[in-house]
């Protein structure tokens, strides 16, 4: 499940919206034409994911650490 309001924030860029999120991952992925010439035979290699404890009834931040 992902909140309506999620918010991704990288060096590179910042995105708001379950849909932009998602237009997003599909890139990465591959599964959009840019997608596909950009990323084509790149990998994600995942590090470490912090966070989402619970704070006052709602998901706290949840922290990615990850190299393309």
């Amino acid at each position: 499940m992902v909140a309506p309001d999620v918010t991704f924030t990288d060096p590179m860029t910042s995105l708001s919206g379950v849909d932009s999120y998602r237009k997003n991952v599909d890139m990465l992925a591959g599964r959009t034409l840019m997608g596909k010439v950009l990323f084509e035979g790149a990998g994600i290699n995942l590090h470490s994911v912090t966070g989402g404890e619970i704070v006052n009834g709602r998901v706290d931040d949840i922290v990615t650490r990850w190299t393309l």
